[in-house]
């Protein structure tokens, strides 16, 4: 009879064993559906840890879920979890509160899955003013721990000491689905410096820099005007966005003659079909010989956010950009050398206006030649050799973000243009 009752007994408490696996297995495979197979399905070559190219990411497919509530530009990022901009450009002379207080040697452990193994080879803190820094495979020995908020996905922050300070960083913009996988409490109240695309990032980055050039270029310029056989062109390998540049571009159309390079388009060059790499690039060549238009069309309606598909313009390439994002380009350049589609009240109405543009010689040439007086280079200054001067000079200044997430989403806004 004890023998019974102890069987029953064990088959009951298998049987509940059994359920609670089944449930906790239900539950991670929803979660798996929800969150990460659509963007698995859409692109998997993100996932490979043999691809660590930057435009790898740069094709993950933007959904819905990744908007904002409303459709307009959230203003209330410009108070909300600022730490302080220590780091800022405009502080670059040395003050009192900027000398080493301490000659110890800072580590930095940088928890980027798909190319972390690259960065004793790449950064030399040797070529730092201040070089006491190393990098480290340890995250509890760091002083530093950077995150890269783009590649995060599901797996938890490495473990670090108590004192370390927490950089997350990217270049690109919150609004692909990647980025949902930082909207989590590790990131409640933790990090302390950002370096991100925006204004008022601890660190701000850029795709490159744009300066005046001396001495100033001496060019056919007529020649250059008469050569010119097409209207507008745009090099595109992202087809749906959320700044729904798409859109803007088939409306643009029906006034203006745009050819359409790319997987989104009809159009090839280069060995990949759209490439833009630098100035001896066929497609470049072609832009500057062919084209009067260039569309600088962002991905992405967020704050500051400008990338490579303005700068290459000014590299030397004989076409004029037309812009279209959050950012203030005039910021970089003068406001005569580029046509802002925020100037116009519709897609059609630049197009018309884009087509009278392309007809007057005269004012044409004028825009190229102010254009010419400016040229892209890359950045300055190293980014390790920033990080290792702000951890001696201003390491002892703690600020933090008391919702990282939403201070990353809150600089992006749904386009107002459409």
């Amino acid at each position: 009879m004890a023998n019974s009752v102890r069987s029953r007994y064990a088959i009951f408490f298998i049987l509940l064993a059994m359920a609670l696996l089944w449930r906790c297995l239900l539950q991670t495979y929803k979660y798996f559906e929800e969150n990460i197979s659509d963007n698995f399905k859409e692109n998997p070559s993100i996932y490979s840890r043999y691809l660590i190219a930057e435009d790898v990411l740069d094709n993950s497919t933007f959904t819905e879920k990744s908007t904002l509530p409303g459709r307009e530009k959230d203003e209330s990022y410009k108070s909300y979890g600022r730490p302080l901009p220590f780091a800022s450009e405009k502080r670059d002379k040395l003050d009192k509160s900027q000398r080493p207080i301490t000659d110890r040697l800072f580590k930095l452990f940088d928890h980027n899955p798909l190319n972390s193994h690259l960065h004793a080879d790449y950064y030399k803190f040797s070529e730092c003013r201040y070089n006491r820094c190393e990098f480290t495979t340890n995250s509890l020995k760091a002083d530093l721990l950077m995150v890269n908020a783009a590649r995060i996905k599901i797996s938890p922050l490495p473990a670090r000491r108590r004192g370390a300070l927490l950089l997350v960083y990217t270049k690109e913009p919150p609004t692909f689905r990647r980025f949902h996988f930082i909207n989590r409490t590790e990131f409640m109240d933790s990090v302390n410096w950002s370096r991100c695309i925006y204004a008022d990032s601890t660190f701000r980055a850029h795709y490159n820099n744009i300066i005046k050039r001396d001495p100033p270029v001496d060019k056919d310029y007529n020649a250059i005007f008469k050569r010119k056989r097409h209207q507008a062109a745009w090099f595109v390998s992202h087809c749906a966005t959320q700044s729904r540049r798409e859109e803007y571009v088939k409306r643009m159309s029906s006034e203006i003659d745009v050819d359409i390079f790319g997987p989104c388009g009809t159009k090839t060059c280069g060995k990949h079909g759209f490439e833009m790499g630098g100035q001896r690039d066929v497609c470049l060549d072609i832009l500057r010989n062919d084209y009067k238009f260039y569309l600088s069309f962002e991905n992405s309606m967020c704050s500051d956010y400008v990338t490579e598909k303005f700068y290459n313009m000014y590299d030397d390439v004989d076409i004029i950009p037309v812009v279209r994002g959050g950012a203030n380009y005039s910021e970089f350049v003068s406001k005569d050398t580029f046509v802002n589609t925020a100037d116009f009240a519709s897609p059609e109405e630049l197009g018309r206006y884009l087509k009278r543009l392309g007809q007057d010689k005269t004012r044409y040439i004028q825009m190229l030649q102010n254009k010419d007086s400016y040229i892209s280079v890359p950045p300055r200054e190293k980014f390790h050799c920033t990080l290792c001067k702000a951890l001696h000079t201003r390491g002892h200044i703690r600020s933090v973000y008391p919702d990282f997430y939403k201070w990353l989403m809150g600089h992006c806004w749904e386009p107002t243009d459409l």
